[in-house]
Formats: C-alpha cells, sequence, structure tokens
C-alpha cells in the first residue's frame, strides 16, 4: 500500500538533524476507495459507538467546498435528515455512514468515477466533472428526523 507524504524542506542547524528518529503512525481509518474513489480522512475520532446505517436519522454539521469555493454549509445546529434518502451526494452518504458520533472528517468525493458526486450535471454554483471537498461532523444519530433550524 502507497501512503502519500508531504515533503519538507529540513533545517540542517535543527538540534535534531542528522539523528535517528523514531515515530509511531496510528491508522485511524482505512477503507477500499478502488470502487468509489470517495477518500475520508479523520480530524477528530468520535465516541466509537457503532456507525449509522442506511434508514437511520443522523445529524450533520458540514462545509462544502468545489475549486477551492465554498459552495454549501449547514447551519451550527447542523442538518438532519435519513442516511440514503438522497439528501446528499451518495459518496458523501456513503462517509457518512462509516462514522462514529462526535467524528470529524475530510471526506474527497471525486468527480470520477460517476455516481458519487455531481459529475458531468454539476448543481448550482457548482460546475460539472469537480472533486467535491467536506468537512462533516457527526453530531448524532436519532431514531426520529429532528428538523435543525
Amino acid at each position: 500500500m502507497l501512503l502519500q507524504a508531504e515533503l519538507r524542506k529540513v533545517d540542517i542547524n535543527h538540534p535534531l538533524a542528522g539523528k535517528d528518529l523514531k515515530a509511531t503512525v496510528t491508522l485511524m481509518s482505512c477503507e477500499d476507495v478502488a470502487k468509489t474513489g470517495v477518500q475520508s480522512v479523520t480530524l477528530t475520532p468520535g465516541d466509537g459507538s457503532p456507525s449509522p446505517r442506511f434508514g437511520d436519522q443522523v445529524t450533520i454539521c458540514y462545509e462544502a467546498v468545489a475549486k477551492g469555493k465554498v459552495f454549501d454549509t449547514s447551519s451550527k445546529k447542523g442538518f438532519a435528515f435519513q442516511l440514503g434518502s438522497k439528501a446528499l451526494v451518495p459518496g458523501l452518504e456513503k462517509a457518512i455512514s462509516a462514522m462514529s458520533p462526535g467524528q470529524k472528517a475530510r471526506i474527497h468525493v471525486p468527480a470520477v468515477p460517476a455516481g458519487f458526486g455531481y459529475a458531468s450535471l454539476g448543481k448550482g454554483t457548482v460546475p460539472a466533472n469537480v472533486d467535491l471537498i467536506y468537512e462533516v461532523e457527526l453530531l448524532k444519530i436519532g431514531s426520529e428526523l429532528e428538523l435543525a433550524l
């Protein structure tokens, strides 16, 4: 498995320059993205309780970005909907179904393959064939749909 790393310049005058360093890396989440291309990076872990299932009512806070510009955002109280109701793009709903309450994640929904974002259709101010980036917090999983006003 290939992991991408960010390259940084090294300060050769730093006290640790030239020394062997040992690091521990904890994998927060992992999913086979080959089929959907949807990638989720955990920013803040959740409470560890079970993830929502399709049909569950969930409340999220989110900000959506396309081509570097915010095109949609929820209120601080959140956005409540039934997971699987197609209230959001399918790639985002799939990623939310793997989160636990309290978890914050950055979710990348690519334009290709089609069917997970807006693809060639675009929507409103979002042009066709662009990747979508969401920052999402799963606030709660509830049995009743509560409208967040």
